[in-house]
């Protein structure tokens, strides 16, 4: 069996193209070792990520950067089972949002072209979980900005 957890935060703090660029590094570096396989995703100063892998591994993953000073609001939003990986080979995919004129917020990262070819393939064995990740990037379901009221 393989764990899926998808969860969402907020930077903690402004992201460069560089400060990205080594949390993916070290994020690859550290899942290949581990068995965990995902993909990363950003807009809008938001992150959304799928963890994949041995439940022990992943659970343990989660509860570190849920501690990780460079996230806040960190929520899990769904975790479930399934028998295979929906991003095998993959240690951290990485994909982001357009910016409103369609420039990329992180002009020195590109997205992995195949790791969202894997995502828009997964349809209905990911638990719904592709959907969700699709909807992200698309401006879907963003969390209220800090001080915003809502009703």
């Amino acid at each position: 069996m393989i764990r899926r957890l998808l969860y969402r935060s907020r930077q903690a703090y402004e992201f460069g193209t560089d400060d990205l660029l080594r949390l993916l590094l070290a994020a690859r570096r550290y899942n290949g070792a581990q068995g965990v396989t995902g993909l990363l995703l950003f807009r809008e100063g938001l992150f959304m990520q799928l963890l994949e892998g041995a439940r022990t591994d992943v659970e343990m993953l989660y509860a570190r950067i849920a501690q990780d000073p460079r996230h806040r609001e960190v929520e899990m939003l769904q975790i479930a089972d399934g028998v295979e990986r929906m991003m095998p080979g993959w240690q951290m995919g990485y994909a982001q949002a357009p910016q409103i004129d369609g420039k990329d917020v992180f002009s020195g990262l590109v997205t992995d072209a195949g790791a969202l070819q894997l995502l828009a393939r997964a349809g209905d064995r990911s638990s719904g979980i592709a959907a969700t990740m699709r909807g992200f990037l698309a401006g879907e379901g963003a969390p209220p900005a800090p001080g915003v009221a809502t009703r």
